[in-house]
């Protein structure tokens, strides 16, 4: 039988269940448009801090009106005290025909980085909305992202969403949270702040990019100890093709305190929506006035050694006393200082010459530049480009007190080859040196072996998804590929199918590198429960909980109490697949259904009403009583006849107590 809400909302399908609530298909009748309409369970209808949640929502939302929020358009409370049935509470709320962000990566795994983006910065843009009006999701996370076919994301499910100043239901709260998403912060129990939003989209934007969660694990604690005290691994370290800026912005928006994140959505929507150009500005060191200022000293691997303060002559000796007492000293001296310095330089570039030499080069002279250790990247040299410029010789400088005259010092025994050390230059050019002076030592750096990236030929990535390992193997070899399996999980695929790879289909990566796939378990058996007996409320909970869906079908029972479970389909102990409907029969007590009786002759509809366990009053009306009570009724029913029900008190196919009183009223033409 069709339900309408409150005489306006016509109930159809469910298409969507939450934690708390059920979501319905729905059809507005006084404005004529589809809608959704989300119902509080049954479960939760009596526990009113699920009720002020519910309402909180649709109340925060209401509020709310962006084109990437969900529109929320009407709330209601649907019940008819004298019946005793109705919904309960609902809101009604702009449907969208679509799929959610995890419906979109379950079906395609990682997203092309121009998608990706062009969802991830709208979603911040609704959110930052909502942030600027102090109200805080806390509960982002993939399911919550709607989207349209026009490619519109839409932010849903503010079910937990909190005020920045309210500070009740914290507890409440804090479970309905899917903890794959949750911050640092949540997982310590602090307040939620907009910067907790900004970390869940962070790791939306790590699986999007890498196709996995960063951080997984058996049971829920163990996750959310791991957003809380372990680093994420780099997304290049996944999947190498993903640019640097993009897995920069990523490890940002993944912080462990929230002020190290982006300041504000828009930020973080500013720096995806530019990631090429994008650097994190918070660790740039600030600039070296010395290097600046040193011409030579100013060149990429060059070692600048803070000045070293004057000796002050002793009282009452002269220059060249002081000198000559010195002399010996001071060379002793410049040749110690050049011999430190001329050895720092040389480990750089006998490790840059050593087979670890190509990996440690560049954060070898960033840390003597003083620069941040990680460089950015670098347009990859192809054979076309012809040879690359040799690089710059490392140079070490070092500030020299007075009074020093420069020397040379004697190579250093090695068992290997080193370059020649040698002083180029000294300022100025004369015998004695000046307090400020500095003296350049130049030392020639080995040419850089090629990058692997230079000259290694690259490979499509193949489709693997529905192949089983064996086959997936043969594919990728003729690619030039190799594939690795990493993990099996439960899925509506075969078993022993591939139901995930990264990088995905279409990507390139170089030759003989690693494809890693997920495998297919097949469909996970669940048994079912037996629940016969139970509450129907308590039964749809633990078959819900069993991860099964539950359809209702209601019957008369003068056996069992009302809303008691007789039976149920499928019968407990069999297995079912995840998410298989289970329907369950609950009784309505002792009811009997009310017959249509319009039309039958009195006498009848009498003696079925008696069998069917009503008690019954008949009443024969004339036709001016009939007029007099209803004008217009001849004219609807010209050929009623006579001796033929008319009316009847109870509403025909509703459900009422064995015994109940219910009047016909007949036409009586005399």
């Amino acid at each position: 039988m069709e339900r309408v809400l409150n005489g306006r909302y016509r109930l159809g399908p469910k298409i969507g269940n939450g934690g708390m609530a059920i979501v319905y298909r729905g059809f507005d009748t006084a404005l004529g448009r589809h809608v959704a309409i989300k119902v509080l369970r049954e479960q939760y209808a009596a526990d009113h801090t699920f009720v002020a949640r519910f309402e909180r929502e649709a109340q925060a939302v209401a509020a709310l009106v962006h084109p990437n929020i969900i529109n929320i358009f009407d709330v209601g409370f649907d019940w008819d005290e004298r019946s005793g049935t109705g919904i309960g509470h609902y809101f009604v709320m702009e449907l969208i025909d679509g799929p959610n962000l995890k419906e979109l990566i379950r079906a395609r795994g990682t997203l092309p980085i121009e998608e990706t983006v062009a969802i991830l910065t709208q979603v911040l843009a609704g959110l930052g909305y909502a942030h600027a009006r102090a109200l805080v999701h806390r509960d982002i996370k993939p399911q919550n992202i709607m989207l349209t076919p026009e490619g519109t994301a839409k932010v849903t499910d503010f079910g937990i969403a909190k005020g920045l100043a309210d500070t009740t239901l914290t507890d409440a709260g804090f479970g309905m949270g899917t903890v794959h998403y949750i911050s640092p912060e949540q997982a310590r129990g602090e307040q939620a702040s907009p910067a907790s939003d900004l970390y869940a989209v962070g790791v939306i934007l790590y699986e999007l990019l890498t196709g996995v969660l960063p951080f997984t694990g058996d049971s829920t604690v163990g996750i959310a100890l791991k957003h809380v005290q372990e680093p994420p691994l780099s997304p290049k370290r996944l999947n190498a093709a993903i640019p640097a800026p993009l897995a920069a912005i990523t490890m940002r928006a993944l912080a462990k305190e929230p002020g190290a994140r982006f300041a504000d959505a828009r930020e973080f929507a500013a720096a995806l929506a530019d990631w090429p150009r994008w650097r994190d500005r918070r660790v740039a060191p600030p600039p070296d006035t010395r290097q600046r200022r040193g011409g030579t000293a100013a060149r990429r691997g060059a070692v600048v050694v803070p000045p070293v303060a004057p000796v002050a002559p002793r009282r009452g000796s002269g220059r060249s006393g002081a000198a000559a007492r010195g002399g010996v000293g001071c060379l002793t001296w410049l040749f110690g200082t050049a011999v430190l310095i001329a050895l720092v330089a040389l480990i750089a570039v006998s490790y840059r010459l050593s087979p670890f030499g190509e990996s440690a080069a560049a954060p070898t002279q960033a840390i003597l530049a003083g620069l941040p250790t990680e460089a950015p990247e670098e347009p990859t040299a192809t054979p076309e480009a012809g040879p690359p410029t040799p690089p710059a010789p490392v140079v070490a400088t070092a500030t020299l007190p007075a009074t020093i005259r420069p020397a040379i010092g004697t190579p250093v025994p090695s068992a290997r080859p080193t370059p020649t050390v040698a002083v180029i230059s000294t300022a100025p050019p004369t015998a004695t040196v000046a307090a400020t002076a500095t003296v350049t030592v130049a030392l020639p750096t080995a040419t850089p072996l090629p990058s692997p990236t230079a000259t290694a030929a690259l490979a499509n990535v193949p489709d693997l998804i529905g192949k089983t390992l064996p086959g997936a193997r043969v594919t990728a070899e003729e690619a030039g590929l190799v594939v690795e399996q990493v993990g099996a999980q439960y899925s509506d695929r075969p078993a022993g199918q591939i139901i995930t790879q990264q990088p995905g289909a279409g990507r390139q990566l170089a030759r003989g590198g690693t494809i890693t796939v997920i495998l297919s378990r097949g469909q996970q058996a669940i048994t079912v429960p037996d629940v016969k007996g139970q509450g129907y409320a308590q039964a749809a909970a633990q078959l819900e909980a069993a991860g099964l869906a539950v359809a209702r079908k209601d019957v008369p029972s003068r056996n069992v109490p009302s809303g008691l479970v007789i039976d149920q389909d499928p019968l407990p102990g069999n297995t079912t697949r995840p998410g298989a409907t289970i329907t369950l029969t609950v009784s309505l007590g002792d009811v009997v259904q009310v017959p249509d009786l319009f039309g039958d002759p009195f006498e009848i509809a009498r003696q079925r009403l008696v069998e069917a366990g009503f008690t019954v009053n008949v009443n024969g009306q004339t036709k001016a009583q009939i007029e007099r009570e209803n004008p217009t009724f001849f004219s609807v029913y010209p050929t009623v006849q006579d001796g033929r029900v008319i009316s009847q008190s109870l509403p025909a196919g509703s459900m009422q107590p064995r015994g109940a009183a219910i009047s016909i009223a007949y036409y009586k033409v005399r």
